[in-house]
């Protein structure tokens, strides 16, 4: 994991229940990570859960836009 100032890593070993039978992951499997990844995230810079709960403030998300691209393929014939 690395810390640098306004930069946060984290890497993850994907267990099958993050991915369908196709081996990819699901939408549902991709927001549950980045949630993950962000609450951590607030935690470590003092803007978690609890810290927020202290100041009588909260977070909410009011709008987001995610785009899924289809999946690269090599190869003739598409």
């Amino acid at each position: 994991m690395t810390q640098l100032q306004g930069f946060f890593e984290k890497n993850f070993t994907l267990s099958p229940d993050y991915c369908g039978a196709s081996a990819r992951m699901s939408p549902l499997a991709v927001f549950t990570m980045f949630q993950a990844i962000a609450a951590e995230h607030a935690e470590r810079i003092g803007v978690g859960g609890a810290a927020m709960a202290r100041r009588g403030a909260f977070w909410l998300t009011l709008h987001s836009r995610v785009d899924f691209f289809p999946v690269a393929r090599s190869g003739a014939g598409g």
